[in-house]
């Protein structure tokens, strides 16, 4: 047997493989808290979306498996979804899943019947996911020597700057969940503290670093990662408020003064007799110089 019957039938499925794998490009979960593409904590009985990034042409069967991350055992596939859909180069395809139970979820996606995902056999550190708990947070903000603004704003935040985290975190019913430990953990990894009051409504205060301690400077990233530590529960409901590290501005240099130039009585004599001296030279050979 020729050695290219051979080779051209399998360099075909590795095109073929690679094709079906550049039309895959990520997925991002959609709750309250925002759309993110790195873990979410979603709530029981709380509608969340799923939004699957596909790039391709023409009319395509778009399927997902919700799957269910299952310590120690194998992971079980708790919902399928499936539509028909027509890709035009960069596509968002959304489907919508309503957690019954706390536990971590992953999805995997299908076109045309074939599995499309990285994901094929192992939790990959980039592998997208959400966490399901019985608590859910409301009107979370974060306030910056004075201005208010949301997790995901990336707010500046100046060298020690007075910083302050608050909301509401309420059970999947709809009631505040009051007494419960909320931690927040900064970037520097220094913890703060606090418990929710009868409404639900917590607030945890912060002095910034030195970002310039650190050589953060203009760089963007976490500030500080609140949970919430409820006994009953296996995961717990979270939220990252994300900022930009201002540091003090550099102090402008000083100019150097431009050194002015002086002319003494000695200069100003010194300069005319050699101009006088000029003149009468130039005089004595006028006719040999100008003919």
């Amino acid at each position: 047997m020729k050695l290219k019957y051979v080779l051209v039938p399998l360099v075909v499925l590795a095109l073929m493989s690679v094709a079906s794998a550049q039309i895959f490009v990520g997925v991002k979960y959609e709750t309250a808290q925002g759309l993110r593409g790195e873990l979410i904590s979603g709530c029981i009985g709380h509608t969340m979306k799923i939004h699957v990034y596909l790039n391709g042409y023409g009319t395509h069967e778009v399927k997902i498996e919700i799957v269910k991350n299952v310590p120690y055992w194998f992971d079980e596939v708790v919902s399928t979804q499936s539509k028909i859909v027509t890709l035009n180069g960069l596509t968002d395809v959304v489907f919508e899943y309503t957690p019954k139970e706390m536990a971590k979820y992953f999805v995997r996606v299908y076109v045309d019947g074939k599995r499309v995902d990285p994901w094929q056999l192992f939790a990959t550190e980039d592998r997208p996911e959400f966490i399901v708990t019985g608590y859910y947070w409301v009107g979370l903000r974060m306030k910056v020597n004075g201005e208010e603004y949301l997790p995901d704003d990336y707010a500046p935040v100046p060298s020690g700057a007075s910083v302050e985290v608050y909301g509401y975190l309420y059970r999947s019913d709809g009631t505040p969940a009051s007494g419960v430990l909320i931690e927040g953990v900064m970037v520097n990894s220094q913890k703060y503290t606090t418990y929710t009051n009868s409404e639900g409504y917590f607030v945890i205060k912060t002095v910034a670093p030195k970002w310039e301690e650190y050589r953060m400077c203009g760089e963007k990233g976490r500030y500080i990662l609140v949970r919430a530590i409820v006994n009953d529960v296996p995961y717990y409901p979270w939220e990252e408020f994300k900022c930009r590290y201002v540091c003090p501005t550099e102090p402008t240099p000083t100019p150097t003064p431009t050194p002015k130039v002086t002319i003494g009585v000695e200069n100003v004599i010194g300069y005319t007799a050699l101009a006088v001296l000029v003149i009468t030279v130039l005089y004595m050979f006028r006719g040999k110089l100008f003919g």
